[in-house]
């Protein structure tokens, strides 16, 4: 919903807020504790994500479509946040279960499908009545379920994979990184190279990922 409406940019940097959030939650509710050098690596690895996602796009890219903003943007920050809140929570939430034995896999299969089921929901809403889905073609279906394997199945899996054997806090400011990834994902598709301020967050986010790995 904060994709729809500010675009896929601004709601990388409102949703890569997961990670402090995750860090913060991480010491209160599990109590777990964090060297200096691992806070100042997280809050290095959050700042170059926010500096390259933020000025990633070179001017002549601002009046792309993606760059729009549709509907209230106050609603899209709002649910931006929302979500990144959520993800930390959730995190957070799934922790001490994988640290009592609970396997990754199986556990990304339920919260999968849970989705799966909540989100089928959204289908018979108000606005798909209407005929939102009119435009969707096989093309487009299978898109997206591509899309939701390597997202939501391999990529969650990993995810889990990842909190069962590593802090949650951590673990949350290394997934943040994926906006960074994107950046040159479509230099490679998009043949335009990042804007210097890509090359800059990218530079910080990798200082404070060593940071982390270094201790």
């Amino acid at each position: 919903m904060a994709m729809q409406r500010i675009g896929p940019r601004r709601n990388n940097i409102l949703f890569s807020l997961a990670a402090p959030f995750t860090v913060i939650l991480n010491i209160v509710a599990l109590q777990n504790t964090m060297s200096f050098i691992e806070i100042t690596g997280c809050i290095l690895v959050f700042i170059g994500v926010v500096i390259a996602i933020s000025y990633g796009n070179s001017r002549k890219n601002n009046d792309h479509r993606w760059e729009l903003i549709e509907g209230s943007i106050k609603f899209g920050i709002l649910f931006g946040i929302l979500a990144a809140l959520c993800q930390a929570v959730g995190l957070i939430i799934m922790k001490p279960i994988l640290d009592k034995g609970a396997d990754p896999i199986a556990s990304a299969a339920i919260r999968t499908s849970i989705s799966a089921i909540l989100l089928s929901f959204s289908y018979v809403s108000i606005t798909n009545l209407k005929g939102a889905n009119e435009n969707f073609s096989i093309n487009t279906i299978i898109k997206t379920i591509i899309s939701g394997f390597l997202g939501m199945a391999l990529g969650m899996s990993l995810l889990l994979i990842a909190l069962k054997n590593g802090d949650a806090g951590i673990v949350a400011t290394l997934s943040s990184t994926s906006p960074i990834m994107i950046l040159f994902l479509l230099w490679f598709l998009t043949k335009k190279k990042p804007s210097l301020g890509a090359w800059l967050g990218t530079i910080i986010a990798i200082i404070g990922t060593s940071l982390i790995f270094i201790n």
